[in-house]
Parts: structure tokens; sequence; C-alpha cells
């Protein structure tokens, strides 16, 4: 579909829409449900292979690197107690825990039926009388045996009702659900792997013979106070871990020279942190810094990788007698060296952080019609319409020609186009003028003057649209009726469709939409 300004939307409007919910969502829910088709065929979406995503694409480099290394694998819960890290980081955890995300539930509330609930609850549902069902499923939630992604689906069940009322009795009856609080838990969201390297090689002191090495990848969340440039609240790292009877720092840094070289990072510098972790053995934390081609730091790159040696303190409280090294990399600043960015945010969530950009020739490629037939004869109407405007463009009315004649849907359709304006052409002189784009500019030319480029004139895509609209008639009604286009102001007349994207490209870009010309081309039909 398209609104006035051409623009190609989706066959709704979001605004109308949000009224509609926001005077009553269970009438908009149900009505707005029509627009959605459960059978057509419709898709015509391009094939070919999609794009990766930087971050993952260095993910999965990392990834194999470490398998070829001899890393194994593995999976780290994201949840722990933050119990955890009280033990690992000893007299420095409260600082560290200011960086951790604690999680929070709502609690389950308690619901009784009073009488006042249960009037209103007949408001919604008059014939409703399973008092003793609600009664028992309200008292099964609160204590935790129906779960809160059923309990709709449990409220239709048992209650025999629609689901827009079980919706509704939740919104307006049990106002008790609205009010809840969330509590605070004592389980933090993973903001360092280490969090989880520590219990995993405890338990796997019974299950596996030492030397263990061991790598994840994944997310950290860290409660940042700001995001920039290179710090993200939730960002994309991978860590290793190596338990051994003997092992050095000298050993790690071998390891990390090797992983990072494998990966194209040999102009690596590495730091003794001035102030160590307290999981770390003393003066055993290093920060690995790699160049990035246009960003530098102090230490003569940007910081991609923390490594050390875990302090005997913390292994001793999981049990651990043997060193362990640890190396953690942020995957994202790798792939910022790789790709040149300079902002990670750019780098991780394009989609948010970079602005849009469009060639000329993608650009072109994304107008269309705001209509097309689909059925064989509206495609021969469409083609039809084009080949006897251009045949007869310059005769002069009243005039009129056929079309196309034939079944769509099981009705018999004519088509013509007509002039019945004294002394007027059958098609404008702009019919033919083509649309392209311009150093981001869309325009119209003559075809004579368009130099090869653009692909679509008016008069096609005016005829695309008509077919469509006759062919939709033909599946309603019998009748009669014009379709015309008289002088184009702008890219709605003419039924062109331009993708939101490419509009709002325009736009930001200071760019025009330049479509515009005598057109005044009518095609005439009758459905039998």
């Amino acid at each position: 579909m398209r609104n006035t300004r051409g623009e190609h939307v989706a066959p709704w409007d979001p605004d109308e829409i949000n009224d509609m919910s926001r005077s009553d969502f269970e009438s908009a829910w149900l009505e707005t449900g029509k627009l959605i088709d459960h059978e057509g065929e419709r898709y015509r979406g391009g094939g070919g292979r999609g794009s990766a995503q930087p971050i993952m694409e260095s993910l999965v480099k990392i990834r194999e690197v470490l398998l070829d290394l001899g890393f194994d694998e593995t999976v780290t819960p994201l949840i722990w107690e933050d119990e955890h890290v009280t033990r690992q980081y000893g007299p420095e955890s409260a600082v560290i825990l200011d960086r951790c995300y604690y999680l929070a539930g709502l609690p389950r509330p308690e619901i009784g039926l009073s009488k006042e609930k249960l009037a209103s609850i007949r408001d919604i549902v008059p014939s409703f009388s399973a008092v003793d069902e609600l009664t028992d499923l309200l008292r099964n939630y609160k204590a935790g045996r129906v779960e809160s992604d059923d309990f709709v689906e449990e409220m239709v069940d048992r209650l025999d009702i629609h689901e827009e009322q079980a919706t509704e009795i939740i919104d307006k009856v049990f106002a008790e659900m609205k009010r809840l609080k969330p509590v605070p838990s004592r389980l933090t969201v993973l903001s360092h792997f280490t969090t989880a390297w520590f219990p995993i090689l405890s338990e796997l002191l019974t299950k596996r013979i030492c030397p263990i090495k061991l790598f994840t990848t994944g997310v950290r969340m860290r409660r940042e106070q700001r995001e920039d440039a290179t710090h993200l609240r939730c960002h994309y790292n991978a860590s290793l871990v190596v338990m051994a009877q003997d092992f050095s720092l000298q050993d790690g840094r071998k390891i990390a020279r090797d992983l990072l070289g494998r990966l194209g990072f040999g102009d690596l510098r590495f730091v003794t942190k001035k102030a160590t972790s307290k999981y770390y053995a003393p003066g055993t934390e290093e920060e690995v810094f790699a160049v990035h081609p246009s960003l530098a730091t102090e230490e003569g790159g940007i910081e991609v990788a923390d490594l050390g040696m875990y302090s005997p303190v913390s292994l001793s409280r999981y049990g651990i007698p043997y060193p362990v090294f640890n190396m953690g990399f942020s995957i994202g600043r790798l792939a910022m060296i790789e790709s040149g960015e300079e902002d990670i945010r750019k780098l991780t969530y394009p989609e948010i952080y970079r602005p849009a950009h469009f060639e000329d020739e993608e650009m072109e490629g994304g107008l269309g019609p705001a209509s097309k037939p689909v059925t064989r004869q509206g495609k021969e109407i469409s083609s039809r319409i084009v080949e006897v405007a251009r045949e007869n463009a310059d005769s002069k009315a009243p005039c009129s020609y056929d079309v196309w004649s034939g079944s769509i849907s099981g009705a018999e359709v004519q088509v013509r186009l007509v002039e019945v304006e004294k002394g007027h052409s059958l098609v404008g002189p702009a019919a033919f003028n083509v649309i392209y784009v311009r150093d981001g500019n869309i325009v119209s030319h003559p075809p004579e003057g368009a130099n090869g480029k653009g692909g679509i004139s008016y008069i096609a895509c005016f005829a695309d649209y008509a077919a469509a609209m006759i062919e939709g008639k033909a599946k309603d009604e019998a009748g009669s009726g014009k379709i015309r286009v008289g002088m184009v102001r702008s890219a709605s007349d003419i039924h062109l469709a331009i993708p939101i994207a490419i509009r709002r490209y325009v736009e930001s870009n200071n760019r025009t939409i330049d479509i515009r010309g005598p057109m005044f081309t009518t095609v005439e039909y009758e459905i039998g």
C-alpha cells in the first residue's frame, strides 16, 4: 500500500491502530487481526546469501583457532549467585558487584474473588459461572504450579472463555497484577567469565585429568555508567582457561601470542596492570594492546585482551590445588581493528547506530508500483496499457482504444484507453518519462534524455497499478469505472511506491524527489 506521499508502507497505519488500541485494546486486537493473511503465498523476497555480522564473523574465526589449539568448547551459565564474586574477589568484591546487574522478579499476587470482582468479570463475560475453576487456577498460579506464559491459555481452557476475554479480565479486574513491584534476588548476570570458570573447574577436578583447556564465547553484561566508542553494557567476549600442574605466566603469554597471531594480530604489547584484580595472583594481570588503523592510546593501540594467573587464595576457595591461567579478549575490539571501525556501537549494532547509506542503483531497485498485478491476465492488461499508449500517444480526442478483453476470476472484463476532452492527446507528454536516481536524488526525464538510466516510466507504473485494481474489482462484483492520472505533482500521483527507508534517506541528506509533469491518461474498464 501507499500513503498520500507515495511511501511504500505496510497494509495499515500505525498511528491509527495506536489510537484504536488506546481506546479499546481488545477490539483493536481482534479487528487488526483481519489484516494478517493466513493462507496467501505473497512473499517474493530475494534469494541469495545474506550478509554476516562482523562480530559474529570474528567469533567464528576465534572459535576455530581455539579448537585448533586444542581447547575444548564450553557453554557457561549466564546467571550466578553473587557469593561467587565475593569468594573470588575477596575484599574487592564490593566494587566488582557494583558492575553487575542483579536479577529481580515479580512476586505472585494473592487474588481473591470478591463480589465486586465477580460482577466485573460478568460485565466482560455475562454467562460466567466457573467460579470454583477460577479460584483453583488463581491458587495454583500463586503456588507456582501454573507458569505465567500459560496463564491466559489456562483461563481459556478451564473457564471456557475467549482469549480476548481472558486478557480483558486480567487488565480490568485483577488490578493486583499491575501493582506488583520487582523484588531483587541474589542472582547476578555474568559480568566476567571468571565468575563461571572457578565453579566449572572445581567440578572438573573429579571428572577430567589435567591439563584441562577450555574456552567459551558469548555475551557479558556490565553496568557501565555510559556506552561510548569502546564500551558497551552488553558485549561479546571470548575467554579461555588452562588448568595444569605446571604452568607459568610466560606459558600464558605464549598462548596469547600464538592465538592472536593466528587471528592476524602480530604487533602486540603486554602491559602489567598497576592494580591487580584480587582473583589474580599479585603482579600477574596483564593487558594486551593491539594496533588499530586509526585509534591509539598511550600504550600504542587499543586493549583487546586481559590475562593472568588465578590467585591460589581464590582457587583454594573452590578446592582447586593447581595453577590456572585465564585470558579474556574482546571479540568486538578485535573486529574493530580488522574492519577499521572506530566505534564499537556502530560495529555491533549498525542497525541502530550507523546512518543509512544507499547507492543510486540500490535506490532505483527499491522503487516500483504501489500495486502490481498477480494473475497472468492482470500482467497482460498492464503490458497492453503501455503498448497501446505508446502506439497511439498522439491521437487526438475524442478517442478510445481497446486494450484487453477476457475473463478474470470468472468475470468478463474489457479495458480501454480513452480521452474525451477535445483537442487533447490520448496520453500527456510526461507519460513516458523515466524515473531514476542521480546522486541520491529521485528524478525523472523524458526517455531520450535519461541516458539509459532508470527502468520504470510513469505509464508503466500507472499501468501496473491500474491492472492490479481491475484484478481486485473483478473478484468482487460487476460494474464499470475509470482510473485516471492528470497532472503529476508527486510520486503518489502515478502510484509510485517509495520505501520508507529511501524517502528518509533522501530527506535526511537534503536530496530531492522531483517527479512531475502532464500525464493525463485514463483507463476505463467494464466488468460483466
